[in-house]
């Protein structure tokens, strides 16, 4: 219907554009006192934009009745506050009707709505503000006359709607229509939608950038007024929020930061103390104020420095209000957002100012914060980074560190310790306790006062809390936080190992409960479901555990690796699988997921499979590097074990069988840390019950065959050939076949040295080492065979002879092999051995065993050199072979 009456109405018009309708239709259609029959057809909202027409129709000409009619609209809008949108969307498509006629009405008949609904905008939104500000903000993007409008008149309106409106709708509907103000479609949208996370993300162009500028300056402008509303009793604590929250997201750049600087005392008065000191635990307007103000000073240091240069503000910027209710989730919710932006402004003004650094490390509030909120990462743990981070700064010493610096941070350190070792729970409080002493202990005197005052039992519970957590199937993410425990143990005890005759020390360590347990829990680390970063703190803490409390850790490890290298553990029927951090030909990496996998109970292994490994090392350099490194520092372990125990007396047959069962675990990776040990024992005084124990071991003979019959090139070792050379005299041969031994590899050793002179020039270094292997084999083995030898093959002895004379370098006399009987120890041996953890640091690089046959990298040290060196090495084995064999002819035809 309405239409047709518009329809109607514009038929009635004459040709000069006036309307000729009679006074009783005028009457019906625009008469009456607020026009009854529009003002219900506006009301009731159907077909709105037909009304529109019938209005643009009656009000052409006549700017009188336009009046009249916005007048009715804005009427209705106070009267119905509720159901004003139909009002509101007329009056819109009024306003575009303007912009569709180029802002001044049509064609000068029209009047111009827009003008008529600006002279009475905020008469209306006196009495309904939040619908006409965010009709306001619909239109300033759209529609440039009400756009200029309302930016000329922001010192009018801001302050009332934007801070001083009671009501949390239209402080909001303000900040959308100042945002409105940027012609910035993505500025607009993510303020709507909150997502804009940092300054750096939104470019604006230079109108927009302009605008924004205008409306920020005049947002610093009302910090001074502001004042007025942070009286809680009379305006609550969270008029502020929008303000500042608005303030925060108009910066965007440096610019922005540095439009601020000259407002920081405007700030400050209006934080302190009306914001900071009211005990109130979620006071939103300080919140939003100190989120404001750590943006505006990072990556800013003029306004950092306008603080710490500020002693008004350096005395009190400390007292802050902050209530730890972790029980009260909207305290937590608070705290969580408001704390690290707190501790962050501190910690940029402690980057810049040692002065204010030292001063704040001695405040109350701050040590309260270390005790009330570090011990509770899981919920406030930005603030807990932020604390960190200031701790790290309160001990922080520099180059031109004074003494009496010195001593403050001492004491600080001394304080804080303290402090966690009393309220800390470790076992639950876990990952405070390993942030916190990463960054306190970082002297040997402050790990000795960690250890005086319990520190080590805190560190074996918190070990014991992980372990239990990682074989969890829901707790994987511990292993980076278990690792990093296990290491500072491990750095505690390295500093007891120092002070270990200190009876306060030894005192300490004993008071230590569950140090037995956390032995054997490391040790059930040790296996190829445990990352390498993991699986070598913990053979560093053991280390340590060894040269600290020699008697309780041999007791408590010797068991549980004899145990997992015994054959029966080894050849089970149900032996554990290899995990994803074994290492694997042609594997670089673990394959992913691996830190998910896990063994179906915690389990120590760490024994070579020896179905798996070839024992003679090939061409894989990358694959046997691998193997070294995943097995080398458990074998510097138990090397370390056994001369501990041989120092304090404490070696036992267990051990001594351990010893050898590790020897042979390290036969397909020419290790030689078992043959380096028994020499260093063979050569000292004193040491010979020792050596009666190795050579009852019914294993010894195994290694022995082992090294001879399957890991020949491992002869190429010095220390192992020097081994072999004292003990395999001593070994009974009741096992072996001497006669076919020898005759099978002095064929072998012919056709290697046949094939010797043929190989290429590539393969040659190759062939070599594995030939000197085995003529020091084939040595050996005429050497140890009971009499009488058997006579030497004349093709071997041709073969020598033809080798020798083809090699170009001189051959040097050759040693000749130890007698049958044995040699007496060194006379200026000491009576006990040296062990790494006694000379230098534990976990260097040569380790234990570094002295024997280990070279700075770990590896075994080979007489055979690299490719350019194998001909020296060839000729002395050649010849030495050729002398004794020579010499063995003869005294077989004298005899």
């Amino acid at each position: 219907m309405i239409s047709l009456v518009a329809l109607l109405v514009e038929k009635s018009r004459t040709e000069d554009g006036r309307l000729s309708l009679s006074a009783s239709d005028l009457a019906a259609v625009a008469g009456g006192k607020g026009f009854p029959f529009l003002y219900h057809q506006i009301k009731d909202g159907l077909n709105v934009r037909a009304t529109c027409t019938l209005v643009l129709a009656l009000c052409r000409c006549n700017e009188r009745l336009a009046g009249l009619l916005v007048g009715m609209i804005f009427q209705a809008v106070i009267k119905h506050q509720e159901g004003c949108q139909p009002f509101f969307r007329l009056l819109t498509l009024l306003v575009e009707a303007d912009s569709a006629a180029g802002g001044t009405g049509g064609g000068g008949q029209q009047p111009c709505f827009t003008q008529l609904a600006l002279q009475h905008i905020w008469e209306v939104a006196q009495f309904c503000p939040q619908p006409v500000l965010e009709w306001l903000a619909a239109q300033v993007p759209r529609n440039k006359q009400v756009h200029s409008w309302v930016l000329q008149n922001l010192d009018n309106w801001c302050e009332h709607f934007l801070i001083g409106h009671a009501q949390f709708r239209v402080r909001a509907s303000a900040s959308l229509l100042l945002v409105g103000l940027v012609p910035s479609s993505q500025f607009r949208h993510l303020f709507a939608q909150r997502q804009r996370q940092n300054s750096g993300d939104l470019t604006l162009p230079p109108e927009a950038l302009t605008i924004l500028h205008q409306v920020y300056q005049c947002l610093l402008r009302l910090l001074k007024p502001a004042r007025v509303y942070t009286d809680v009793q009379m305006h609550g604590n969270m008029k502020l929020v929008q303000y500042f929250q608005l303030m925060q997201y108009c910066v965007l750049s440096r610019a922005e930061k540095l439009m601020f600087s000259p407002y920081t005392a405007d700030l400050w008065t209006l934080f302190h103390p009306k914001l900071s000191e009211p005990s109130i635990a979620a006071h939103h307007n300080k919140q939003a104020l100190l989120i404001f103000w750590c943006t505006v000073c990072i990556d800013c240091p003029e306004n950092v420095q306008l603080i710490v240069s500020n002693p008004h503000i350096t005395k009190n910027i400390g007292f802050n209000y902050i209530l730890a209710d972790h029980d009260d989730d909207q305290v937590v919710l608070f705290n969580r957002s408001t704390l690290p932006a707190y501790y962050g402004l501190l910690r940029l003004c402690c980057t810049q100012s040692r002065a204010f650094a030292r001063q704040l490390a001695n405040h109350q509030n701050l040590q309260w914060a270390f005790k009330n909120i570090t011990p509770y990462p899981a919920q406030y743990s930005a603030a807990t980074d932020e604390l960190l981070k200031l701790m790290s700064l309160f001990v922080l010493v520099h180059p031109d560190t004074t003494e009496q610096e010195l001593r403050e941070i001492v004491a600080f350190k001394r304080q804080t310790l303290q402090m966690y070792l009393q309220v800390l729970d470790a076992r639950s409080s876990w990952a405070t306790l390993i942030s916190a002493l990463k960054v306190l202990l970082d002297t040997a005197e402050d790990r000795l006062f960690l250890v005086y005052n319990g520190g080590v039992t805190l560190l074996c519970e918190a070990t014991l809390a992980l372990h239990a957590m990682l074989h969890e199937a829901t707790a994987c993410h511990v292993t980076g936080e278990l690792t990093e425990l296990v290491r500072l143990l491990a750095d505690v005890l390295r500093c007891c190992k120092t002070f270990r005759d200190n009876k306060d020390v030894r005192h300490a360590l004993i008071n230590c409960k569950e140090r037995l347990e956390v032995m054997r829990k490391l040790a059930t680390l040790l296996n190829s479901f445990t990352p390498p970063e993991l699986r070598a703190a913990c053979i560093d803490a053991l280390k340590e555990f060894v040269v600290v409390l020699p008697h309780e850790s041999l007791q408590v490890l010797t068991p549980l690796m004899l145990h997992a290298h015994s054959p029966a553990a080894r050849e089970g029927t149900d032996p554990a699988p290899l995990g994803p951090f074994f290492p694997r030909p042609g594997q670089a990496a673990p394959p992913a997921g691996a830190p998910n996998l896990r063994p179906a109970r915690p389990l120590l292994q760490m024994s070579v499979p020896r179905l798996q490994l070839p024992a003679n090392k090939c061409e894989r350099d990358e694959y046997d590097r691998a193997l070294l490194e995943y097995f080398l520092p458990y074998h510097v372990l138990a090397d370390l074990m056994c001369r501990v125990a041989i120092n304090h007396d404490l070696l036992t047959e267990p051990l001594v069988t351990l010893s050898v069962l590790l020897g042979i675990d390290g036969v397909p990776l020419h290790l030689a840390h078992f043959a380096k040990l028994w020499i260093d024992v063979y050569q000292t005084k004193a040491m010979e019950k020792h050596i009666e124990r190795l050579l009852s071991c019914s294993q010894l003979a195994e290694y022995l065959q082992q090294v001879l019959l399957t890991a020949r090139p491992s002869l190429t070792n010095s220390v192992i050939y020097k081994f072999c050379s004292l003990f395999l005299p001593k070994v009974s041969w009741e096992r072996w076949s001497p006669a076919a031994q020898l005759s099978v590899l002095a064929d072998q050793v012919t056709a290697d040295l046949v094939q010797l002179g043929d190989a290429a020039a590539g393969a040659q270094a190759q062939l070599a080492t594995r030939l000197t292997g085995q003529l020091r084999a084939l040595s050996l083995l005429y050497h140890a065979a009971p009499p009488p030898p058997p006579p030497p093959p004349p093709l071997l002895l041709a073969a020598l002879q033809q080798t020798a004379s083809k090699l170009d370098l001189p051959v040097t006399p050759a040693p000749v092999p130890p007698p049958a009987q044995e040699p007496g120890p060194a006379p200026a041996a000491a009576a006990s051995l040296s062990t790494t953890a006694e000379r230098t640091d534990s976990a260097s690089g040569a380790e234990s065993s570094g002295a024997g046959g280990c070279g700075a990298s770990g590896e075994p040290s080979d007489d055979s050199g690299d490719a350019a060196g194998w001909r020296p090495v060839l000729a002395r084995s050649v010849q030495m072979l050729r002398d004794q064999l020579t010499t063995s002819k003869a005294c077989d035809r004298r005899a």
